[in-house]
This record gives C-alpha cells, structure tokens and sequence, in this order.
C-alpha cells in the first residue's frame, strides 16, 4: 500500500481521536508515520493536561509532534525529540513545534515544566513512565469475581461478546499474572451492541503473551468497546493486528463515557484507519496511563522468476546444482490462510514463490515466541519451509563471542575465506507451508550454547525454500528477506 493511501488515517501514539479528557498520561512509541501521524494524539476536541510524548515520530506528510489537530483544550503538555526530517536531507519542524522539548533536557526538568509531580506518584523523577504499583487506586466494590486463569478470561471474553449481559456488567479482579502462551483471541467487548460495561481491577498485575485477533473488525484492542466501564491498574503486553479495520487501541479500540486509570500497555500494533497506542476513540477519562511499543505496518512481497526486482530489501536467487528431493513434514501449525491480498496469479508455467512476512518481527524475551506472520498465498506456485538465521557479524555487533557461544570455533573464524557477514547461525525453521496456508507464530532456539539472545534489536535473515507441492522436491528458486527482530 502506497504512502498516500493512508492519508486519511488517523495514527497516533497514544489516542487517535480524543473528546474526554487526559491527565498524566505518557507515550513511548516508535513510530514512523506512512503519511500523517501524531506523537501523542491526532484530532483533539477535548482535555489533555499534564501529559507527554517521550518519543519523536517520523516519517513524510504533515505530521505533530504532540497533536495533529486541536480544537480543544491541551495545559503541560509537550513531545521530547529533534526536528523531524520530512525529505532525509533537510530538518523539517512539527506543527506543535512551541510544544517541542529538547532531548537534552533533564527528566527532573521535564517533571517540573508539565507538572507531572502533581499527578504522577513515582518515586522519583527519573522515568517518564508513571509507576502502576505507586498510582494503584481502589475501586470501591465488595462484589468482586475473581480472576486467576487465563481460561476464566477467556470465558469472560466468550460471553460477552456473544451477548451475556449480566457478563458484560459485572465486577472482575485480577488476583494473577496471566500468561495466555501465544493464544490468538477476540477483543473483549467487541461491539456497540455488545461492548463490555462493567469493572476490571487488574490489581496491578499483567496479562501477556497472546495476539488479538482485530484485523478487518469495527473495534480491536484488548477491549474493543466499552460504555461507562472502569478499568484500572492493568498491564497488558500483547500483539494487536488491526489491519483493514476500523477502530484501534493498545487498551481499547472506542472508550465510550468510561474510565481508564493507572494502566500499561507494552504492545506492536499493525494500524488501522483510526488507531491509537492507548485508545482509538475517547470520550471518557484516561489517568496515569501509559503505552509503551511499535507502530509497524504490513509489508508485502511477490518476487517473480526472470523479472527484475525494484526492492532492496529482497533478493532473490537460482541455485548452480540439481534439484535434491528433501521432503519436509508439513508445519503442523499452518493455518488457511484468510482475507488474502488482492494480486493476479501467475502465468501458466511460472515458477513463483510469493508471500507475505512482517518486517518487523517482536519476541517475547521470557517464551521466545513471536509473531511473523508468513502467508504462503494462493497465487504462489510452491510450497515453502521458512527460516530465520543470524550472522556472525551481527551476533558480533550486539556483544557476542562467537566461541564463546559455540557459533563458531577460533580456527573457522581464523580459516581463509570466512566471511562473518555471509555465515549464518539458524534460530528457527517451520515445516513445509503449504499454497493457500500461513503460519503465523515462530519460536526462536537457543544460540548453540544454550543461551537465548537477550533484549534488543537485531538485523536478521528469513531464507524460503521452496518445494514442489506435488513431488516434495527442493526447488531451484530460492529467496532471502532480511528482517528485524526484536527481543522484548
């Protein structure tokens, strides 16, 4: 999708379209705008006090440091970040540039220009992130259900978007730490006709690892849509596709009239139209929030046998040798692939491998599970096995010994010809996906020593080999995609 298809999206770190009020929220999103975006919220028309965006944004088209538009009413607020640079030469300012704050200025300086001391109870002021566990409040109920399985979510979830009221107005607290295991799920309230009403008290505890399910839907986030509901002290670390959808936020897609109150989201978001880190739409009240994470896209390849490839971030290659017949069990985790891109099929003959991969792929540091999500479409011509492999120079780079970690001993990196850059150490490898499935998860393995790669970013390659769907055999087109992983 071209840039300026998304011109009339509204993305921002933190809440998209905003008629509530905000108070003592924070945004730290990386996040590179595809045409207009917002560091911190995108059409203003209510209150934002005492609240900051702690990253700069990039990207082309007109973008806000701290807001897009503002019809409202925005006291101590601000963004922290450079001038943004609109063509990759020249330094370009913001719209809200008199909201800028340079990133040489103190935190404690930042505290006391937007006041944050008077909303936020951190211990000090060295973090722009308020502290769950010094901001817990107390809702006032004597009625509470308990929460302390991950099922007992999910059949919170079940009931009330299938229309259980009494589900939908009840009082739930979280007594756990919940670990969903890389379940996909539906978000919790998923509609203006069944949204969820009630009250959530996470008790400062957190719910991770799980993708919601939010792509071509009205609303998605972790709640979809809620009126009058209260939600407070909840962490959520999780995956949101909100691809082709409508409305879109890390804690909730449309907050309508409700309260959200010391909560932190730790999340990727792939957009929608109308997207926020925190919220998509609010007209109720946010406090003490906090979001934290990426705005990524999806990015689509479909590289063709004997044509030219315009992108430089794919190459594709023949192999010298014959064809060697190695079967590959299929992926016992491949799906059907659904809501597949619109592109033409191959001409008769063609041998094709085309697919779709994020670039940027997040894992979870604790699992070593994360999302890639490899679709090997109707219009390809082979099977694929995927995987993803790490040179030695960027094992290098991010302060690994190679012997050390047993990539590779002292006398191959010695031995004439090696080339750290071109030698690969291989982290994951699915089975064999099949024409018209996806596989959506990936599980990174230990380095050969046993030690699992720590928390950071990391330059990696995802190599497709593909097969003959009728006779398993190793085909002779080949294809190389670098990525970005992310250990988080």
């Amino acid at each position: 999708m071209s840039a300026s298809a998304y011109k009339n999206h509204r993305i921002a770190s933190f809440v998209a379209v905003n008629t509530g009020k905000i108070i003592g929220c924070s945004a730290n999103m990386h996040f590179k705008a595809k045409y207009n975006g917002s560091g911190f919220v995108f059409d203003n028309d209510g209150q934002i006090l005492n609240s900051i965006s702690a990253r700069v944004i990039r990207g082309k088209g007109k973008l806000g440091g701290f807001f897009y538009t503002n019809n409202g009413r925005i006291e101590n607020c601000g963004f922290i970040g450079t001038a943004r640079r609109d063509d990759g030469k020249s330094d370009s300012s913001f719209r809200d540039e008199s909201l800028r704050i340079d990133p040489s200025t103190k935190t404690e300086e930042v505290y006391d220009s937007l006041k944050l001391g008077s909303v936020w109870k951190n211990a000090d002021a060295t973090s722009l992130e308020p502290d769950i566990q010094a901001n817990m409040v107390t809702l006032e109920r004597d009625d509470y259900i308990e929460i302390s399985e991950a099922q007992q979510l999910l059949d919170l979830i079940e009931a009330v978007n299938d229309g259980d009221r009494k589900a939908a107005q009840g009082n739930y607290l979280l007594t756990a730490d919940l670990n969903l295991r890389g379940k996909k799920i539906d978000p919790l309230g998923i509609s203006e006709t069944n949204p969820f009403t009630g009250v959530f008290n996470g008790n400062g505890r957190k719910i991770s690892n799980f993708t919601i399910k939010g792509k071509d839907r009205e609303y998605a986030g972790f709640f979809g849509y809620t009126r009058k509901a209260q939600v407070a002290n909840l962490v959520i670390d999780y995956i949101l596709n909100a691809d082709k959808g409508n409305v879109a936020g890390g804690m909730v897609g449309c907050c309508v009239n409700g309260l959200f109150v010391n909560c932190a989201v730790y999340i990727s978001i792939t957009p929608c139209r109308c997207c926020g880190g925190f919220a998509g739409k609010n007209s109720g009240e946010l406090i003490n929030c906090y979001v934290c994470g990426k705005v990524r896209y999806p990015i689509i390849w479909w590289p063709l046998l004997g044509l030219p490839l315009l992108a430089l971030l794919l190459f594709a290659w023949l192999s010298g040798g014959e064809s060697v017949y190695t079967p590959e069990v299929i992926d016992p985790n491949q799906a059907p692939v659904r809501n597949e891109s619109s592109v033409p099929p191959p001409a008769a003959g063609t041998n094709r491998i085309s697919f779709e991969l994020n670039q940027e792929v997040y894992i979870s540091a604790a699992t070593g599970v994360g999302e890639m999500g490899y679709v090997n479409p109707s219009r390809a011509t082979m099977d694929a096995v995927v995987r993803i492999c790490i040179s030695d120079s960027e094992l290098v780079n991010a302060g690994y010994d190679l012997a050390a970690t047993g990539v590779r001993s002292a006398e191959e990196q010695a031995a004439e010809g090696y080339d750290p850059a071109n030698s690969f150490t291989e982290l994951y490898r699915s089975g064999r996906v099949q024409i018209g499935y996806a596989v959506d998860n990936c599980k990174l393995s230990p380095l050969p020593s046993g030690a699992m790669l720590g928390v950071g970013e990391y330059e990696m390659i995802v190599m497709l080999d593909g097969y003959d769907p009728d006779t398993n055999e190793k085909a002779i087109i080949n294809t190389q995609v670098p990525i970005s992983v992310f250990i988080v």
